[in-house]
């Protein structure tokens, strides 16, 4: 199965504490990872699977201030893909 590396589907709204990620194909079943680049033991993974319209929302409240690297992996059961971004919390 080969990966595609895919570009800017990340929305981070700091007012709302939200980060939005539009996937631009249907999602059968993934992983979002979240790299605290600093504090490692901030660092958490969470399951996804059949997300409606491919749309991934995730609250920002309970993450520390500083700099993240979000990653997506995904399969729409024929490819898997992969996204990577870096993101900054400021509390």
């Amino acid at each position: 199965m080969s990966r595609r590396y895919l570009k800017r589907v990340m929305n981070y709204l700091p007012h709302q504490h939200t980060l939005t990620i539009a996937l631009p194909t249907a999602l059968k079943k993934g992983e979002l990872v979240c790299h605290h680049l600093t504090q490692k033991y901030q660092d958490f993974k969470v399951s996804l699977a059949r997300v409606p319209n491919s749309l991934v929302r995730l609250t920002t409240e309970h993450m520390a201030s500083g700099r993240w690297l979000v990653q997506v992996f995904w399969t729409d059961g024929d490819r898997e893909y992969f996204l990577e971004e870096e993101l900054m919390i400021r509390g």
